[in-house]
């Protein structure tokens, strides 16, 4: 069982670059994912039009330039950030996306400060081959 952990473990670092997240984001690349507190960027609300105060959930990079970074986020959203973080890697590396239509633009030198404020969680970039 735990030979099987260490093999995706592997696999997923190998498939997916493990680059230290202020690395990553101090230069954000199209493709970059972010696993983000999604309710600081938007709101939410659960089937019953009820506003959710903590939703957690995927930002995709989709324009870089010298100033601003765009970003598409999901459409789906995680009570926890444990839950965003566990299902973002299954999304990730199933391709299964499903992202709102309408975009957010953040400053550059706003990632860090956003990271260092537990806004942006984790930072994923595939690996160039």
């Amino acid at each position: 069982m735990y030979l099987c952990y260490l093999f995706y473990l592997v696999w997923f670092f190998f498939l997916f670059g493990c680059g230290k997240p202020t690395a990553l984001l101090e230069k954000p690349e199209v493709g970059d994912v972010y696993t983000v507190e999604l309710t600081h960027f938007q709101s939410f609300a659960d089937l019953k039009g009820r506003k959710i105060e903590k939703g957690y959930g995927l930002m995709r990079v989709i324009k870089v330039d010298d100033d601003n970074v765009n970003l598409i986020t999901s459409k789906d959203y995680f009570t926890s950030r444990r839950a965003a973080t566990r299902e973002a890697a299954k999304l990730q590396l199933a391709g299964a996306w499903d992202y709102r239509s309408d975009t957010i633009d953040i400053e550059r030198s706003q990632l860090l400060p956003l990271y260092e404020a537990n806004k942006i969680l984790e930072v994923r970039r595939r690996s160039k081959k």
